[in-house]
């Protein structure tokens, strides 16, 4: 037979279109084939791409590869999530070329298959370093991959009204599809009112936090100048004021901001803390986080340490860096020819962690799908959502993102902050959007976010602490320690004894801070802890003290904190 037609039952039907045997006798040896030149390519970039996870300083002694069984668990989901779509287009092709001779389907069939390989792959989400893709290839994959949803559809379409040869049942059924159609644009619009009625009320109990990093002081005012920026003006009531922050590092800040602690109390110094730490954090999250408040944080796109510590309060989203989420991360790419075809809001309740890989052209859409089901998630409590961004992805557009919240809700109750930062040059400036009032809250410091906000615990205002890491873009040596990549705790105590600290003491909110600072100098001894104050203020020299006695980094007591620093005024 070169031709085919539709039979008289539906069972000959999809038998005829289903299970073209000679067709899958060529197509799946075909893929079979590019699964273990995917695999391959996997294997050869393991080490490249596990480090794109991490800064480009770390340099780790020892990477495990991949082991059998997790190259056997993406060898069965990256051929099975092509099969299954080789299947489908073999089907929907069938239908549509119904009086072309099976040949010629069988081309169309094998072309469109590569062709929806590629669209998938370059419309989807990335696992490890992004190749650099041209926007009009984005654009064209994004473009091909909606024709292939109308082309199912129609090709169902057909198939329904072709069941069988009975010409009265063909208008029945071509009725009741036009039914359906109607029915389901009715479905739509009372899903998308439903959604609109329910966002406006859960708003009114919720506050989105967006934290931008690398956005220097130049870039930020650059930003405050173009035109989306313009859009809050018109829209919102608008106050800011600049926070000081913890650490001329990111990750010591974040973990600031979450827990109310500062560096010498987290051990938290750079992008890869030690697991111990980070079991501490864990542990103190769970004991003191906020009962009376539903905190949902996420970082889609940008897996980092971060993850550890987010997965102790309500987030659905789970973005780590350790070695097992990686591994996962790795696998979850192979099933980009399933998810370029789900909503981000179904991609959520099913993988969620598809959302930590880097989406390709779908950014801003993930964020907002994140924000609706933070705000939207059913719990009684006020609701503070916290979205941690990066820059680098110039993808994502902050302020169309809240354009699209502002103009879905129209609601006068919607509070939003955001907080730009680059810790490297250690400026920090936050903007609180009102819709009707300008805010009243104000924070000073990054501490003061996780105080008031995030944890129930009580701790001294009084007392401010900043360090600076002058090696933070040396090359470190680093290896998995407990499934994750750390440094050596001995590099860990070396690094913190070279930080230049920081120290403001307040008497109270009217008098100016005492200002203290410490920087290793070699031949100091004992080193000198220098304030710019006549009269050493002694519950100030106190906190400082008890900073480094503290700090869960070093091996300090009463003693020997005597023996190694003196504290010195440099008015004298």
């Amino acid at each position: 037979m070169t031709k085919q037609s539709f039979s008289k039952t539906t069972v000959s039907n999809i038998s005829k279109f289903l299970l073209d045997r000679n067709f899958f006798y060529f197509i799946i040896p075909c893929l079979i084939l590019y699964t273990f030149f995917k695999i391959f390519i996997n294997i050869y970039n393991w080490d490249n791409n596990f480090l794109s996870y991490f800064p480009k300083e770390i340099k780790i002694n020892y990477i495990k590869g991949l082991d059998f069984i997790d190259i056997s668990k993406l060898f069965l989901i990256c051929f099975f999530s092509l099969l299954v779509p080789s299947i489908i287009i073999r089907f929907c092709i069938g239908i549509i070329f119904i009086k072309s001779q099976l040949k010629v389907q069988r081309f169309f069939s094998f072309l469109i298959i590569i062709i929806f390989i590629f669209t998938t792959k370059n419309d989807g989400f990335s696992f490890g370093i992004i190749q650099n893709k041209s926007e009009f290839i984005t654009n064209i994959s994004r473009f091909i991959n909606n024709l292939f949803i109308g082309f199912f559809i129609i090709s169902i379409m057909i198939f329904y009204v072709n069941l069988n040869d009975n010409i009265q049942k063909r208008k029945w059924r071509l009725f009741t599809l036009f039914l359906l159609i109607i029915a389901y644009l009715v479905f739509d619009w009372k899903k998308t009112k439903d959604f609109r009625e329910l966002t406006k009320v859960n708003i009114e109990n919720s506050e989105l936090f967006f934290i931008i990093e690398n956005t220097n002081k130049n870039e930020l005012e650059k930003i405050q100048k173009n035109s989306d920026f313009n859009y809050l003006n018109q829209n919102f009531q608008i106050t800011s004021n600049e926070i000081r922050l913890t650490s001329n590092n990111n990750i010591s800040n974040y973990f600031s901001l979450l827990t109310g602690l500062y560096p010498f109390e987290t051990g938290i110094r750079d992008e890869i803390p030690s697991q111990s730490y980070l079991d501490y954090l864990n542990d103190y999250v769970k004991n003191f986080k906020k009962t009376d408040k539903f905190i949902y944080i996420s970082n889609i796109g940008t897996p980092s340490s971060l993850g550890a510590i987010t997965s102790k309060f309500n987030g659905e989203i789970v973005c780590d860096n350790n070695v097992s989420s990686i591994n996962k991360y790795s696998i979850i790419e192979n099933l980009n020819p399933f998810l370029v075809f789900m909503p981000p809001s179904l991609i959520i309740k099913t993988i969620p962690n598809a959302l930590c890989l880097k989406s390709i052209s779908n950014i801003d859409e993930n964020i907002l799908s994140d924000l609706y089901f933070g705000i939207n998630y059913p719990t009684d409590k006020n609701k503070l959502i916290i979205s941690f961004l990066n820059k680098k992805d110039k993808e994502f557009n902050i302020f169309r993102i809240i354009e699209k919240i502002n103009e879905t809700l129209e609601s006068d109750k919607l509070k939003i902050n955001i907080l730009f930062l680059d810790s490297k040059s250690l400026f920090s400036e936050i903007l609180y959007l009102n819709k009707k009032d300008k805010n009243t809250l104000i924070y000073q410091n990054i501490t003061d976010i996780g105080k008031r906000e995030l944890i129930n615990y009580k701790q001294d205002f009084k007392f401010e602490y900043l360090e600076e890491n002058k090696n933070i873009l040396v090359s470190k040596n680093a290896e998995v320690i407990n499934g994750r990549v750390s440094l050596n705790l001995n590099n860990s105590i070396i690094q913190s004894m070279n930080f230049k600290r920081n120290f403001m003491c307040f008497e109270n909110e009217t008098t100016s801070p005492i200002i203290s600072y410490y920087e290793r100098k070699i031949l100091d001894n004992p080193q000198k802890i220098i304030s710019n104050n006549s009269i050493l203020n002694s519950n100030c020299q106190k906190s400082i003290e008890n900073s480094y006695i503290s700090d869960v980094s070093l091996l300090l007591n009463e003693d020997l904190f005597k023996k190694i620093f003196i504290f010195i005024s440099d008015k004298l």
